[in-house]
């Protein structure tokens, strides 16, 4: 028969975390396949447990736990480890909230890696329609320069015709009027019914014109320099 207690005041449930068997230490219910047995007197232990101690002293079958034999009174007693032996089963749920916030923080740096290139290629979408043309470095100073060395040569040219045409501009001449009787026909520009001749044009290519200089002749002649 199991000793009493000292104390009549019923134990405190809140005084352990989980039972456990007082033979192997381990937590019943932890394992569904071992079975869980309560003896005459009332302790709880493992099947297997209980059976191995029986086995090792079948002639003095005592309750491993008060070594006394079963009464007629009949109380179960939840052994609780009272050295920590918990601390591995503790260590694993630290280790999984662990776990669970490594993985959250996981998952907030991948969304944060996939907005960085969402606005990556949103922002490269955007320069490719502003700029259709592709980045090359130098070429837009190199456009400037070419633009202005056209302006400087038209208006070389525009300052060396300057004299043959007038003060009037070439887009105020009326008509042009064949002279001549071989070929290859020259045009003369004419300026009212008196037809004094300011410049003569001929279609072959003795000072080419660009057609940006004048306007109004389609397609571009050419200033004849035999003209007298």
């Amino acid at each position: 028969m199991c000793p009493r207690r000292a104390s009549k005041s019923p134990p405190a449930i809140s005084s352990f975390q989980r039972p456990n068997c007082a033979i192997c230490l381990d937590w019943l219910g932890s394992d569904a396949d071992r079975e869980v047995v309560v003896t005459d007197c009332g302790h709880v232990f493992h099947k297997d447990c209980i059976h191995h101690c029986i086995k090792l002293n079948p002639r003095n079958a005592l309750c491993p736990s008060c070594r006394g034999y079963p009464g007629k009174r009949r109380k179960i007693f939840l052994s609780t480890a009272s050295f920590g032996q918990s601390s591995s089963q503790e260590e694993l749920k630290r280790s999984f909230r662990s776990i669970e916030k490594l993985q959250k923080d996981l998952d907030e740096q991948r969304k944060r890696a996939e907005a960085l290139e969402r606005d990556y290629h949103n922002l490269l979408r955007s320069t490719r329609r502003q700029d259709p043309t592709p980045h090359v470095p130098g070429h837009q100073e190199l456009s400037e320069t070419e633009e202005n060395n056209v302006e400087d040569q038209a208006q070389i040219l525009r300052t060396s015709l300057r004299p043959l045409m007038g003060p009037s501009p070439a887009s105020s001449l009326p008509q042009m009027v064949m002279v001549g009787a071989h070929p290859p026909p020259y045009y003369m520009a004419a300026l009212g019914p008196a037809y004094h001749p300011i410049a003569t044009y001929a279609p072959h290519p003795h000072l080419p014109i660009p057609q940006s200089a004048f306007t109004s002749f389609y397609p571009p002649f050419a200033v004849n320099p035999h003209f007298q």
